[in-house]
């Protein structure tokens, strides 16, 4: 066989090559037959056997490869799991050798690994047992894991020594308290070793010296030792104090102080904080100090000067510095504050007196002026020129420059700052200028010396009128002597005797004072004064005799009465002597309540306790811990109520006695199986976890989770938190169409990952009011840390046919703030058209009719007019929905123009409906009421009947029974007979729920009667298509008589109709009905279902009267 030019099949022992020409099956390396249509070998030569598409020769590679009855070269390991060389033999094929680390178990005839235990030798090739103390051996002499007690060095188990215990080692080291072992035990110092703490690396062979103990250092050679100067503190190798006159350097090295014991280092300065003795500190204007010794100083401080060799020199800066001032004799901080006798101070110098016209001065003041100069206040002035006061021998000048004179002249006295002459008495008197003088009893050129009774004396040496009630005062207040009917108070006034009543129980002879003083008032210099506010009765002012209310005192503590809120709250009651009674576990004491031992609960001492606390046994009235008793483990009520082991409290209760112990025994058993309860718990409560955490392991097993780093997915910003590798979800990409399946989950892929430093917990979840569609997500929670990202499946099932865009919400919760974000992820998807509807494109126009089990409105579904058919009442279990489901699947596949279109349901809850298609003529049951027999002419009607036989009749070649066959049912499409289809056949199938909804409508006559029911229905026998053709009977007898059936005159009641059939009775023929057409009634209305027509005949016999 041959195309135009190549040959596509050769002969018998040729094969064709690329070029279409035939060569023999010898030119294939050691071929024998080939494929006459490709260049392939069939059978190989003897000794040659197939192997990858090639013949080979099977006794290569040392046996390696052998051949099997298929004349086929195989691997050894194809027959023997992970055999490297195998041999063939006169009956099989032996493993000779398996491939490392695997050797050949003579009883499995397999290669298998070592068990735990043994490692593979490459010499003998075979399991060899580990050494004692290696757990995993890779070869004779090097091991790879260890025994418990020792660890791995170079392929060596070494035995721990000097670790600090057994929760200490490691698989490869000591865990030491004082060195840093690498693959090493811990280091043992000697007494003598300064090293603190040291490093061991076994891996190198190095021992080294990290760190000396306290007070020594790490010298050049690594050893620890002593500086060559003192340190007070040196830990760690570093220096952190030095002893007296030295400083920590900036290289932390302790240096020698200049002049000084304190020095510190600071900023790169050397600060003096104190000198040595006998040197003061000084610094310069450059701020360098230095400590010198200073010779005109006597006494030193600290850092300082306390006292100068002279009076002339000052304290500076705590130096000692001499006053440049002359005839300075004292100075004061640099400047001169006394002068000598023979010069005065002025602005800081000292100046002869005598230019200052000053004659004799005293301390740096000037005593007596030279003649015509007086004495200044004034300071540098000392003596002043001025006018003299007439008749003044001493006057003195003030810095207001008023002149006041000190002494007159003989025979005049000094008044008011001036001299008055004094030898006429009464000129004097007539004078109202000098009128005061007269008070005075003796006066002298320096003014009055003594003066009247009620006038004292000033210090101007004037006389001033006393208090109105005084006879003698030494001030305006302070009176010496009362007159009569006033006695002098303690105070110093006078009071009238009057007042005394109020008092004084007793005045004193003349009424010169009080004898005896009332209650709440003491005795002083005649004079009752009233006691302090805590007395009732006092001494004086500072002494009770007795307490007010609310105030105690009590004796030897105090003389005044303190207020009862002194008193501490646990005083039960509170007397004017203190406290009488105490609150529990206190104890009454000089009036005040003291605290019993913690021990005691009450007491009358602190050394006798009549009722101890808990735990504590009352032995002579001290408390002592049950603990301290032999045997005695608790106690209550002052006695020992429990004790230990086999001993039991005395009768006294104040110590334990060896006795039978039951309660132990009890106890014991009790405890025993509680304890078996609590491990079983244990047992079942760690069972429990152990299932949970697999069950989640096992879960996560599918859960693809990875570092975003590494991987090539890219990634955008989804909020804060999140990020995605998807902005949208586009369901059905990878379908031809683009179009998904309803009510059937449709798989896509969504990457999510960790945009934060924290971990979070992420899942997903629809919007509320979701009704056209189901999400859901695996995994459903899934927990990320920081970069770390997951593919989640995202699963959508719609349920109904519908165009999806809606969004999905990703919900992120960090795990350390607690915060949650919701981030929107835009969902979009287009369904295949299907009967399941949604219900947002179904548009009521307007309500046709109700029954008691829905509603029918006008509506409009995608631009064509329907009928919406609402169930008012739906039930939510699932037989019912299923029922529901494989109604609407059966309405689905019917397919006749007779039968109503079927354009789909609706299944979400809460709006299930059917949509079907709008007769605009409503039912013929419609029309035999709206319309007369001579508008519709038996033509029509014959044709109405002929489509609705149709119709029946497709359902009954398709194994579906109506059931409720009647004019209701048959829907008017067209009144012009000359139409294909004028009437189409509605409300079918067994669906209960559907028929209780399609049939018992207000509008459909005759509902609930028995006038389309067989009688076989009516007998509740078993019925089948027959009882179609009788409800159709009855609809042509209506639809031809254009009346209904049973009239209610002979037919009051729907029994009566049951009856009527059942019997076999008949409706006689209407006088306007064709006989033949009421044969072909009665024909289908037989009582007995196998003697009516079948529908096929029906059929035939309408058209021919149509």
């Amino acid at each position: 066989m041959q195309d135009k030019k190549h040959c596509t099949q050769c002969m018998n022992g040729y094969y064709p090559d690329s070029e279409g020409e035939c060569n023999k099956c010898d030119t294939l390396p050691n071929c024998f037959e080939c494929d006459q249509t490709k260049a392939k070998c069939t059978k190989c030569k003897t000794g040659f056997g197939f192997f990858n598409g090639s013949c080979v020769q099977c006794n290569l590679n040392k046996g390696a490869i052998f051949e099997n009855e298929t004349s086929e070269c195989k691997m050894c390991y194809s027959s023997f799991d992970n055999c490297k060389l195998c041999q063939k033999t006169s009956t099989n094929v032996e493993c000779v050798e398996c491939s490392p680390p695997y050797s050949w178990d003579s009883i499995s005839k397999t290669c298998k690994l070592c068990i735990d235990g043994n490692y593979y030798d490459k010499t003998t090739k075979n399991c060899v047992s580990n050494n004692n103390i290696c757990t995993i051996q890779n070869k004779e002499d090097e091991c790879l894991t260890c025994n418990n007690n020792y660890f791995l060095r170079n392929g060596s188990c070494i035995p721990f020594d000097n670790c600090e215990g057994d929760n200490t080692q490691t698989s490869s080291s000591c865990e030491c308290q004082d060195t840093l072992a690498i693959n090493s035990n811990c280091y043992v110092s000697s007494d003598e070793s300064t090293c603190k703490y040291v490093l061991l690396n076994g891996y190198e062979d190095l021992k080294k010296c990290l760190s000396c103990n306290d007070n020594f250092t790490l010298m050049q050679n690594k050893v620890c030792g002593r500086p060559d100067y003192e340190y007070n503190y040196i830990r760690n190798n570093a220096n952190y104090t030095c002893e007296r006159g030295m400083y920590l350097s900036t290289e932390n090295e302790c240096m020698n102080c200049v002049d000084s014991s304190v020095c510190i280092s600071f900023n790169n300065k050397i600060k003096i904080l104190e000198c040595s003795k006998d040197l003061v500190h000084l610094s310069d204007s450059q701020q360098a100090e230095s400590c010198k010794s200073d010779e005109k100083c006597t006494t030193y401080g600290i850092n300082e000067c306390l006292n100068c060799s002279s009076k002339t020199t000052d304290i500076v800066k705590g130096a000692c510095v001499t006053n440049p001032t002359a005839n300075c004799i004292i100075s004061l901080n640099s400047k001169c504050i006394l002068c000598d006798k023979e010069t005065l101070l002025s602005d800081g110098n000292c100046i002869s007196k005598l230019n200052f016209n000053c004659l004799r001065n005293v301390i740096g003041k000037c005593i007596q002026c030279i003649d015509n100069y007086y004495r200044s206040t004034i300071s540098d002035i000392y003596c002043e020129n001025t006018s003299k006061i007439p008749n003044c021998i001493y006057q003195i000048i003030y810095s207001n420059n008023t002149m006041i004179c000190k002494e007159c002249l003989p025979n005049y006295m000094v008044s008011d700052s001036k001299c008055v002459l004094i030898t006429s008495t009464k000129l004097i008197q007539s004078s109202f200028k000098y009128s005061d003088l007269i008070k005075c009893k003796k006066m002298s050129t320096k003014g009055c010396l003594e003066c009247e009774d009620t006038y004292y004396l000033t210090l101007q040496n004037t006389c001033e009128k006393c208090d109105s009630s005084c006879v003698n005062c030494s001030n305006t207040t302070l009176c010496i002597s009362c007159p009569s009917g006033f006695y002098l108070t303690s105070e110093h006034t006078c009071k009238e005797v009057g007042s005394l009543h109020k008092t004084c129980d007793m005045l004193m002879p003349n009424a010169v004072g009080c004898a005896i003083c009332k209650v709440g008032y003491y005795y002083i210099l005649k004079d009752c004064r009233q006691c302090e506010t805590s007395c009732y009765s006092c001494l004086d002012n500072k002494q009770c005799v007795s307490c007010a209310d609310n105030y105690f005192r009590i004796a030897n503590e105090t003389k005044l009465c303190l207020p009862f809120d002194e008193l501490t709250q646990f005083c039960l009651k509170k007397t004017k002597n203190g406290c009488v009674s105490c609150q529990t576990g206190y104890f009454l004491s000089n009036g005040r309540c003291s605290k019993c031992l913690e021990t005691c609960i009450k007491c009358t001492s602190m050394t006798y306790c009549s009722e101890c606390s808990d735990n504590y046994v009352n032995i002579d009235y001290k408390c002592h811990h049950s603990s301290t008793i032999q045997y005695c483990t608790a106690a209550t009520n002052d006695r020992c109520t429990k004790c230990k082991g086999w001993h039991a409290p005395d009768d006294s209760g104040s110590f334990c006695k060896t006795a039978m112990r039951y309660d132990i025994i009890f106890v014991t058993n009790v405890a025993v199986v509680i304890l078996i309860i609590l491990v079983l718990v244990i047992v079942v409560v760690l069972c429990y976890q152990i299932n949970l955490h697999n069950k989640e392991k096992k879960k996560m097993l599918n859960v693809c989770v990875y570092n975003m780093k590494k991987s090539n997915v890219p990634m955008q910003n989804l909020g804060d938190f999140l990020l995605s590798n998807k902005q949208i979800i586009t369901f059905g990409v990878l379908n031809e169409d683009s179009l998904i399946e309803v009510n059937e989950e449709t798989r896509e892929l969504l990457c999510v990952g960790n945009n934060t430093n924290h971990t979070i917990k992420v899942q997903f979840s629809v919007i509320d009011n979701c009704d056209q569609f189901l999400i859901r997500t695996e995994p459903t929670l899934v927990t990320l840390k920081k970069g770390i990202a997951c593919e989640f499946e995202i699963f959508i099932k719609p349920v109904c046919t519908c165009n999806i865009h809606s969004n999905i919400v990703a919900i992120a919760l960090d795990l350390e703030t607690g915060k949650q974000i919701d981030e929107k992820i835009e969902v979009s998807a287009v369904t295949k058209m299907t009967t399941r509807l949604d219900y947002t494109e179904l548009i009521e126009a307007k309500k046709l009719g109700e029954g008691s089990f829905g509603v029918v409105y006008l509506g409009e579904f995608r631009g064509d007019k329907v009928a919406i058919k609402k169930m008012k009442q739906s039930s939510d279990d699932k037989s019912s929905k299923k029922e529901f489901e494989d109604e609407v699947s059966m309405l689905d596949k019917f397919r006749s123009e007779y039968i109503v279109h079927f354009y789909g349901a609706v299944f979400i809850p809460n709006k299930v409906c059917l949509v079907t298609e709008f007769a605009q003529f409503g039912s013929l049951q419609d029309l035999i009421n709206n319309k007369t027999s001579s508008e519709i002419d038996m033509k029509k009607r014959l044709k109405f009947m002929l489509d609705v036989a149709m119709g029946i009749m497709y359902l009954h070649e398709n194994g579906i029974l109506h059931r409720d066959i009647k004019p209701d049912n048959a829907l008017i499409f067209s009144l012009n007979a000359s139409e294909k289809v004028n009437a189409k056949l509605t409300d079918f199938g067994s669906s209960r729920n559907i028929n209780m909804m399609m049939t018992n409508m207000t509008f459909t006559k005759g509902v609930g009667t028995p006038t389309y029911m067989a009688p076989e229905v009516l007998k509740q026998e078993k019925y089948k298509k027959p009882a179609d053709i009788y409800s159709f009977a009855m609809t042509m007898y209506e639809c031809f008589a254009w009346r209904i059936a049973y009239s209610d005159v002979e037919f009051k009641f729907p029994w009566t109709i049951a009856e009527f059939v059942s019997l076999g009775k008949r409706l006689e023929k209407p006088d306007y009905v064709d006989v033949k057409m009421y044969n072909i009634i009665v024909l289908c209305w037989s009582q007995h279902p196998l003697e009516r027509l079948k529908i096929e005949e029906v059929v035939s016999m309408v058209r021919e009267q149509f």
